[in-house]
């Protein structure tokens, strides 16, 4: 699955850049941060995501430059919450699935 993020102006009306990224390059390690810090398991609501978000702006903005590592410290700024919540649950059901998928070794 691409995530796409949308880095605006200082007015947040112009879409200065869109930076990319392939959720199916995910380390664990950033996965894991990312749902240590959102403790998605006890949330039934965005209203409540959004304030956890809000409260752990630098541990997230870090795990998520982990997932997007062109977006810079400053663009994290300029970019709509709207737009980033569907990013950070997408990471967070992707994240999920992934877990539940068993691999299959290759036949040699």
């Amino acid at each position: 699955m691409e995530l796409t993020l949308n880095i605006y102006d200082k007015t947040g009306r112009n879409i200065i850049r869109t930076a990319k990224a392939d959720t199916f390059d995910l380390m664990f390690g950033t996965v894991m941060s990312l749902m240590e810090l959102l403790k998605i398991e006890d949330m039934d609501d965005q209203l409540e995501l959004l304030k956890t978000v809000s409260g752990a702006y630098s541990e997230i903005t870090n795990v998520l430059t982990a997932v997007f590592p062109d977006v810079t410290e400053n663009e994290w700024k300029f970019v709509k919450v709207k737009e980033l919540m569907p990013i950070i649950i997408d990471i967070a059901k992707f994240a999920v699935s992934e877990t539940f998928v068993i691999p299959k070794n290759p036949k040699n």
